[in-house]
């Protein structure tokens, strides 16, 4: 499906085309859904479940799926139209936008390439549906991972949490807890949030590996973020062209090219911290599903 959208915020007149392959998922609700009951005097009466509590059912399936397929692939996977009943509406893909005036750009499109879901997507789905905790940090995960091109510093803030989270998760909670000091039931008070985080992160990350994500601080990021003291990313110059440092051509002939610039805290932040703790979660997460070890091989990069 091709769409042109405009090219803002880098020029509002500017017009881009997007190409995306969407999912068509079709499926039933007959049992467990909530039922509107009217209720009279002395009378309650059940009646057949209605269209709008199959419409929220149906959406919160739709979510789980995109952020299952986004942690399994990589990509950031959203809803893109809400469920409709198949039989006022078939499922089809819309079809794609005439190119706008002036469109001058190659429309070939490249070859279609079938990728079948991973075997632990089956076994993930029913997990999801029962561990809170994993469903959370799940949610809290693919937020982050929508929210990482305009918004890294409240990306980050959602990924860390997702860390956190899946810390309370069976998969981990033992293994967590094993010799922090008991929380205090009186204030609701948790254990110290920082040494479950490195906790979680050594489940999937060791060596030079925490010792450089320690140099980055994430923790310190969130925090400055989440309580309002700072923006560690690019939100308050998000619209300039590039991130990178531009460096001209040199008078002996090098060629123009844009490098990272180690002394910027706003590309540190977005071209490492970020990615990073996303990868980092996403490690934790597919190792809470069950995933195969190959699936979330160790990267302080990866994605």
């Amino acid at each position: 499906m091709v769409e042109y959208l405009r090219l803002d915020p880098l020029a509002l007149e500017g017009i881009r085309r997007s190409e995306s392959w969407p999912l068509l998922v079709e499926s039933s609700w007959e049992d467990g859904l909530p039922r509107i009951f009217a209720s009279g005097p002395e009378e309650v009466r059940a009646a057949k479940p209605t269209w709008p509590a199959i419409e929220r059912q149906g959406s919160e399936d739709l979510h789980r799926l995109c952020a299952l397929l986004s942690l399994a692939w990589g990509e950031p996977w959203q809803v893109r139209t809400s469920p409709k009943p198949s039989e006022h509406l078939d499922a089809e893909v819309p079809d794609s936008w005439p190119a706008p005036p002036r469109w001058h750009q190659d429309d070939d499109f490249p070859p279609s390439h079938q990728e079948g879901l991973p075997d632990w997507i089956s076994t993930a789905w029913d997990q999801v549906g029962t561990d809170d905790h994993v469903a959370a940090a799940l949610t809290a995960w693919h937020q982050g991972l929508l929210l990482t091109p305009q918004h890294p510093s409240f990306a980050h803030v959602a990924l860390v949490g997702a860390i956190e989270e899946l810390s309370h998760a069976s998969p981990f909670a033992a293994i967590v807890d094993n010799g922090l000091p008991v929380p205090c039931h009186t204030c609701d008070a948790r254990h110290d949030a920082s040494q479950r985080f490195w906790r979680m992160v050594r489940q999937v990350a060791a060596g030079a590996e925490v010792a450089e994500l320690k140099e980055l601080n994430p923790l310190g990021k969130r925090g400055a973020a989440a309580h309002g003291a700072r923006l560690p990313g690019i939100e308050t110059t998000y619209g300039s062209v590039v991130l990178l440092d531009w460096i001209p051509p040199s008078p002996e002939g090098d060629p123009p090219r844009f490098e990272f610039n180690p002394d910027d805290p706003a590309q540190i932040f977005v071209l490492k911290v970020v990615p990073a703790v996303r990868g980092i979660a996403r490690r934790l997460l597919l190792k809470a599903l069950g995933a195969p070890a190959n699936s979330f091989t160790p990267g302080l990069g990866a994605a």
